[in-house]
């Protein structure tokens, strides 16, 4: 064993990790849905240039007016289903609440070990490998990470995951 490292699962460690996540795949429809409503508007800027609709009809303010507030209120509704989402999953799982996981780092995989079990990633089925300021996320799939918490690691460790899973 080359290195050694534990992780508390909290409720903030479990919220930061489906944010860092998912958040990709959230800003991704918000991108798109922001980028079909202003294609909408620049549609209704040509149909009114082209045949010189004077006036506000109904039909103009839904255009000119809804677009907008959906671009300023939908990704607050989104945030706040993200967040109740994260919450059931979380309280509703005792199993998962406050579990200590120990990690084991070797040349070639990581070992995990706490009261729900062990398990066994070799460094090359990583599925990627996402870093903050705070976190390490060994995925193993798009939506299943653990938690690798750096105040909990050495620089040397720090180092070596660098160097394992660079690329990933």
């Amino acid at each position: 064993m080359l290195f050694q490292t534990e992780t508390k699962w909290t409720f903030d460690e479990f919220a930061k990790m489906n944010w860092v996540i998912f958040k990709k795949r959230y800003i991704r429809k918000f991108v798109i849905v922001g980028i079909l409503f202003i294609l909408m508007m620049l549609l209704e800027a040509a149909l009114y240039s082209m045949y010189k609709v004077t006036g506000f009809t109904s039909e103009r303010v839904i255009f000119l007016i809804v677009p907008p507030l959906l671009v300023l209120i939908l990704p607050g509704i989104r945030y706040l289903q993200m967040k109740k989402n994260v919450e059931q999953a979380y309280y509703s799982n005792k199993r998962l609440q406050d579990v200590t996981t120990h990690f084991s780092f070797y040349e070639d995989r990581v070992e995990t070990k706490s009261e729900l079990g062990n398990g066994v990633i070799r460094y090359e089925d990583l599925y990627k490998l996402i870093e903050t300021k705070e976190n390490f996320y060994l995925c193993v799939a798009s939506n299943q990470a653990s938690v690798i918490i750096k105040n909990n690691c050495s620089e040397e460790l720090i180092a070596f995951l660098h160097e394992k899973v660079s690329g990933k």
